[in-house]
């Protein structure tokens, strides 16, 4: 199994998928290799027998695609067109870190959040239409509705993305937030044609984040917890938006990775 970040340029200097990286090395050692699709990290490795770099170009100039690609449809799409890319992979994004060993069994769970059909997505912006717009897609064409943006990287299947994306491909708008919800639209899609097991992320209680605004290095140490902490289990995944980032997180980040990883020059 692979991973496989769509990738690009930070404000921070790239310092996010640097961590996430890292916690991806220290792990889930078990990965065959990892694939950064969209630009190139500075500080990565030229041993492509463990990390490679494919720019957009590479997959996009195929099949007549304007570069660079915004809309997330079409870049997990292409992304999975990538010739070396293992048929089965998990997705992640830079802000996505691994916090604990993630075994092969823990990484292939099938993670959603609701039913959008039962209860409507209320979050607000541009990304509350976009799922709120997938949501009646997947309604309007019969399809169960779960939602599976849980912020924790995703198990793929490549046939379930090719398989989607050639029935619901024309759903994919241009911008980054036209259309609909990738990772929703493939899921949903693939549950129409086998039976998959889902587990539902609140009941695992397996990820903490920070959104909307910065969290001091105390509040990351208490979301986190420890096997110390009264007998709580630690979590096993972090996240955060561009706003919550910050002197906390970034305190918080380089003390549980702060070694280099072996994916950097």
């Amino acid at each position: 199994m692979d991973a496989l970040y769509l990738f690009k340029h930070s404000p921070n200097s790239d310092f996010e998928i640097r961590q996430s990286m890292r916690s991806v090395a220290l792990h889930a050692p078990w990965l065959r290799k990892v694939w950064i699709f969209g630009e190139r990290p500075e500080f990565l490795t030229a041993d492509t027998s463990i990390v490679e770099h494919v720019p957009h170009s590479a997959v996009a100039d195929r099949f007549a695609v304007k570069t660079p690609i915004v809309n997330m449809f079409d870049l997990v799409h292409l992304g999975a067109l990538i010739s070396g890319l293992a048929p089965h992979f998990l997705l992640f994004s830079d802000d996505f870190y691994l916090m604990r060993d993630l075994s092969i069994a823990d990484a292939t769970k099938i993670r959603c959040l609701g039913d959008l059909g039962a209860s409507p997505p209320t979050r607000k912006g541009r990304f509350g239409e976009m799922l709120r717009r997938t949501s009646r897609a997947l309604i309007e064409r019969r399809l169960t509705a779960y939602n599976f943006e849980t912020h924790t990287p995703a198990y793929f299947w490549k046939q379930w993305i090719l398989d989607a994306y050639i029935h619901l491909g024309q759903l994919a708008g241009v911008g980054r937030f036209d259309g609909v919800v990738a990772r929703t639209m493939i899921l949903n899609f693939a549950l129409s044609r086998e039976e998959l097991r889902l587990t539902p992320l609140r009941e695992e209680n397996s990820r903490f984040g920070f959104w909307g605004s910065p969290p001091s290095y105390t509040d990351c140490m208490e979301a986190a917890g420890s096997s110390g902490d009264g007998g709580r289990v630690p979590k096993l995944f972090f996240n955060h938006d561009d706003a919550a980032f910050g002197d906390g997180i970034r305190a918080f980040l380089l003390e549980r990775f702060g070694s280099r990883s072996k994916y950097e020059k």
